[in-house]
């Protein structure tokens, strides 16, 4: 029985990380809650700034990851680094081949991205261009959010523009779900709080 829990608990790791709960679209008040709570061993964080598009369907999100994300989420580049300035763009390989986009580093890409604009508020879709800094495994289509959106395109923090929805990944120190109800009750009514 061990070893199995071991194969399965490796499995696991592989596809989804080691975190071991969500919090979606959160708003600031249960991040501060969530983050300063005694059971949480460590925290992540996901924004998601705006839609991508390939001709007028939805193609993915792009946004921001913190390292405690990737970490958590055991998500990584096969090749090339994050982005660390404006013009640089990490993405999924999954959603590159379904873009068209070359495996190329350095590859000029641009796409038209739906964003909040920051002066105004109003919803503005407009061409981006980046150039390829990095290709990351692809996770997004494995991982089950309940419909909360992931990003399969990374920008550098100093890109980013109006944030539309912020998701919190954690580790904690409770095991299974009977121990975690504690958080998922404080938090389930403000935001959509998933446990894995």
């Amino acid at each position: 029985m061990g070893c199995l829990k071991k194969t399965n608990d490796a499995a696991r790791f592989q596809a989804y990380g080691r975190y071991r709960g969500a919090a979606f679209r959160v708003t600031d008040d249960v991040k501060t809650a969530l983050i300063q709570h005694k059971a949480l061993l460590e925290s992540g964080e996901m924004k998601i700034y705006g839609t991508i598009f390939k001709e007028d369907l939805i193609a993915g999100y792009i946004g921001t990851m913190d390292e405690h994300m990737l970490s958590l989420g055991n998500i990584h580049l096969k090749e090339g680094k994050l982005p660390d300035s404006a013009e640089e763009i990490a993405m999924e390989s999954s959603l590159m081949a379904y873009m068209g986009i070359p495996f190329h580093i350095g590859e000029r890409v641009v796409f038209e991205v739906e964003s909040i604009d920051s002066t105004t508020g109003q919803t503005v879709k407009k061409e981006q261009e980046y150039y390829l800094s990095g290709i990351l495994q692809s996770y997004t289509e494995y991982w089950d959010t309940d419909g909360a959106l992931l990003c399969g395109a990374i920008i550098s923090d100093d890109t980013a523009k109006t944030e539309q929805m912020c998701h919190l990944f954690f580790d904690s120190i409770h095991q299974n779900e009977e121990e975690m109800q504690e958080l998922k009750e404080l938090f389930s009514v403000r935001s959509d709080v998933r446990l894995m």
